[in-house]
């Protein structure tokens, strides 16, 4: 349920943890993942989202540890993907309103989210579209 996306700015790379949603276009697609979060529209993050520029995003399941004889025979079992894209703060109305109900339908499950117009007019919503992707699994 977190997405780590990694940023720059002149104090160097950082990264933030955060809750999102997702448009999955599959891999034949220019843009095969949309990853959109909302934030607050003040501090170092939204003003890194507020350039615009390239983003690297991070996902991970963890499934848990591996048992071994010795200790160096353990592992940790988990699924991951990372990809880079373009970041970009959302603005049209329709889009914004559609990227909080994805953030809400993959952290609760579907249902019928609304939103009181001063909340989407207060919250930054920001989307990473995702144009290089990799994926990975340990079993």
């Amino acid at each position: 349920h977190v997405v780590r996306v990694g940023f720059a700015d002149a104090e160097g790379p950082f990264i933030v943890p955060v809750n999102y949603g997702f448009v999955w276009r599959g891999l034949d697609d220019a843009v095969p993942l949309t990853v959109y979060a909302h934030s607050a529209r003040e501090g170092r993050k939204a003003r890194a989202i507020a350039r615009g520029g390239t983003a690297a995003i991070e996902i991970d399941e963890p499934l848990g540890a591996i048992a071994g004889r010795t200790a160096c025979a353990y592992s940790f079992s988990y699924r991951s993907i990372m990809g880079t894209g373009d970041v970009r703060v959302v603005t049209d109305e329709d889009e914004k309103r559609a990227a909080l109900r994805f953030v809400m339908e993959h952290e609760a499950g579907p249902g019928a989210w609304d939103f009181p117009q001063a909340a989407v007019d207060r919250v930054l919503v920001w989307a990473v579209d995702v144009r290089a992707l990799t994926g990975k699994a340990h079993a």
